[in-house]
């Protein structure tokens, strides 16, 4: 665990900037995300400075979408101390509610700058999992999205003071003169993982895609799979809801089945075509 990088002393001043290592991977993420997505608009014949245009927006809208969705879920501890809110840069961000606001965002961009959306979302789909590689990095220096408690040989501990150790103390699991939390499983390194070999399949899948927007729904499908089965290992997640399921879960579903819809309504339009065609 190591939350804080470095520090950057201030000459001249008894103090330093602290450069924390979710905020270095989130940026990190955001800037070879938005140069990647500008690449692959270029090659699709897309105007790549309103491409850029609406990436910024984008993530501008990502973040906020992510971190709403996290204060919804964890509502309690802000109103408790609402300067929370503001610190971004410690964590505190969820997945679903930066993909749905960075999309929202962006389409409307495109739609307002009669731009072809399913192009547009296809060029920047690749930098998805991408970013989740580099975050998750980040939640494990950080000590955030930790998993359960696991008896399995690469489980890690976290010392004193910890979300994990701060968690476990609460719920009587271990006492306060331990030095180490009781073993985890490393969620956010799965996460990673899941991330880097989702971006392997976007990239391959690119070169053979049959119809636009079919890389982004790809994603959607493979990733609401994943995330549904990692949630059962994650040990942050303390509420739970409808069949005893975490709200990413919860969105999982709709999402994935919303993603076969959408590929097989492609997959038929562009069979379709092709019949049309030898006909």
């Amino acid at each position: 665990m190591r939350p804080i990088l470095f520090e950057i002393p201030i000459p001249f001043l008894e103090t330093s900037i602290p450069i924390s290592a979710y905020g270095t991977m989130l940026s990190l993420s955001l800037i070879i995300g938005i140069y990647l997505a500008s690449r692959n608009a270029r090659k699709q014949g897309l105007d790549e400075l309103k491409v850029l245009t609406a990436c910024i927006w984008g993530v501008v809208f990502l973040i906020i979408g992510a971190r709403v969705f996290f204060i919804i879920q964890h509502y309690p501890r802000y109103l408790a101390d609402p300067m929370r809110i503001l610190r971004v840069w410690k964590g505190g961000l969820v997945f679903y509610g930066g993909l749905i606001g960075g999309v929202a965002a962006s389409v409307i961009y495109m739609r307002i700058n009669r731009i072809s959306v399913g192009k547009f979302v296809d060029a920047f789909t690749p930098t998805i999992p991408l970013g989740l590689f580099l975050t998750r990095i980040g939640c494990f220096l950080n000590g955030c999205c930790y998993g359960k408690v696991s008896e399995l040989s690469w489980a890690v501990q976290y010392p004193q003071g910890s979300r994990v150790f701060n968690a476990q103390l609460d719920q009587g699991l271990i006492e306060a003169t331990r030095e180490l939390s009781l073993p985890v499983h490393p969620t956010q390194l799965y996460s990673s993982l899941n991330g880097l070999m989702l971006f392997l399949i976007v990239t391959y899948w690119a070169r053979r895609k049959s119809f636009d927007s079919e890389l982004f729904w790809g994603f959607c499908l493979f990733y609401s799979i994943a995330r549904f089965i990692l949630e059962f290992f994650r040990g942050d997640q303390s509420q739970t809801y409808l069949f005893s399921l975490t709200v990413p879960q919860l969105v999982s579903i709709p999402l994935g089945i919303l993603a076969i819809g959408f590929l097989a309504y492609g997959y038929r339009k562009v069979s379709k075509s092709d019949r049309v065609n030898v006909t």
